[in-house]
C-alpha cells in the first residue's frame, strides 16, 4: 500500500480551488455533515488490485484513491454544480499525470459519483452542501 499523505499534500499546494483545504478522512468524520468552510477535499484510500501477473519478487498493484469534494450548494443547484466543476478540474489537474511517492504510474482519473446533497438546515446552523466521489488509480510495485 502507498502513503495516501502525499495525496492530501498534492492537492492542499496544487488544487488552487481548495485554498489549502485537503484532509484525510478522519477529518471528513470530525467536519461532518457540518462544513463550515467549504469548498474542501478529503482523500483516502478505497481499494488495491493486484495485477495478474505475479513472479516469485514481486507483483504490481493497482491502487485506487477516492477525494471526497465537499462544496456549499448556494444559490440554484446550477450554481451549486458550477461551484462542483471548477473544484473538481482543479483536483483532477493537480493529481492527472503525477506521480506518488511509492508510486511506478503517474495518476489517473477513473470515475466520479455524487454523494450527497444536504439541504440546509437553519435552526441547526447547517448550511447546504453537495459532496461529489472522484477515484484516482495508480499503480505500485509489492515486493517479496
Amino acid at each position: 500500500m502507498i502513503d495516501h499523505t502525499v495525496w492530501t499534500a498534492r492537492l492542499a499546494s496544487a488544487a488552487s480551488a481548495l485554498n489549502g483545504r485537503a484532509y484525510d478522512m478522519a477529518q471528513y468524520l470530525r467536519d461532518a455533515p457540518a462544513w463550515t468552510i467549504t469548498p474542501a477535499a478529503y482523500v483516502h484510500p478505497l481499494i488495491d488490485e493486484p495485477d495478474d501477473h505475479v513472479s516469485l519478487h514481486d507483483q504490481a498493484v493497482s491502487v485506487t484513491a477516492a477525494v471526497l469534494l465537499v462544496v456549499a450548494a448556494t444559490g440554484t443547484v446550477d450554481q451549486a454544480f458550477s461551484a462542483l466543476y471548477n473544484v473538481r478540474d482543479s483536483v483532477r489537474s493537480a493529481l492527472v499525470g503525477w506521480t506518488p511517492a511509492g508510486a511506478f504510474s503517474a495518476a489517473l482519473f477513473a470515475g466520479g459519483q455524487a454523494e450527497e446533497f444536504l439541504t440546509a438546515d437553519p435552526k441547526a446552523g447547517l448550511p447546504a452542501t453537495l459532496v461529489w466521489r472522484d477515484l484516482y488509480r495508480t499503480q505500485y510495485l509489492l515486493t517479496f
